[in-house]
């Protein structure tokens, strides 16, 4: 069986940001919200 690891990474937890982005990308949360708001 696999498990599976969340693909977004809390503020607190992160190194690279202080707002939650996705595990292996700069990409924020916020940031992507936007682009698929915009479409």
């Amino acid at each position: 069986m696999t498990t599976q690891e969340p693909r977004i990474v809390a503020a607190d937890e992160s190194e690279i940001h202080t707002e939650p982005h996705i595990r292996g990308s700069r990409l924020t949360v916020r940031f992507v919200r936007k682009l698929v708001e915009e479409e």
